[in-house]
């Protein structure tokens, strides 16, 4: 605990003494991003007993929120905090219907072709999958690895289109049976970027 609580006050440290580069129309510097889209997101569910093993797949076209927080050491690349998250409902299996969310936060960095807008990006990440319901008998959440990889376009200052895919196993253990829920989903946002 003390280990992490030390990298996050250099991680501070390192952020804020270079505040100077932060909103000046340059990439370099400190970035905070949010953008929405839709999406198609596909899951296999497999639930598991010592006995036994039941798997069913479904698809659905949810809404799409991203935020990204980070820092670029130059105008050609960034390192953030990245969270996309895939809202929809889904029947469960009670019979009745639970607001879902399928997210992946990740470690990211993106690469830009070009130091200033228009300019293409690629981007990737390794993380956090998450899958969460909930509804009217209660809340219930997984997690599990993820990853994310995509490509987006810098048509001006600030403003990007990106299309993005997810790949996440998260999964949960009670009383001997695991749910485990392979999540594949392709993203694609409008978002917005201050730096």
């Amino acid at each position: 605990m003390y280990k992490m609580i030390c990298l996050s006050i250099l991680f501070c440290i390192f952020v804020f003494s270079h505040s100077l580069y932060a909103f000046d129309n340059e990439r370099q510097g400190f970035i905070l991003g949010f953008g929405i889209g839709f999406g198609s997101i596909s899951y296999t569910q497999e639930l598991s007993t010592p006995y036994r093993s039941v798997s069913g797949s479904e698809s659905k076209n949810p809404f799409v929120t991203n935020f990204k927080i980070g820092y670029a050491p130059q105008n050609q690349w960034s390192i953030y905090w990245s969270s996309k998250v895939n809202w929809f409902e889904m029947d469960n299996a009670a019979g009745s219907t639970s607001d879902m969310a399928a997210g992946y936060g990740t470690i990211s960095g993106s690469y830009y072709l070009k130091t200033e807008a228009p300019s293409f990006y690629f981007s990737g990440g390794f993380g956090r999958s998450t899958w969460i319901a909930w509804s009217s008998s209660g809340d219930n959440s997984s997690t599990g690895s993820g990853v994310m990889f995509g490509a987006g376009y810098e048509f001006s200052k600030h403003w990007c289109v990106e299309l993005s895919m997810g790949f996440g196993e998260p999964s949960e253990t009670v009383n001997g049976v695991t749910l485990t829920t392979n999540t594949t989903a392709i993203m694609l946002t409008v978002n917005g970027m201050l730096y």
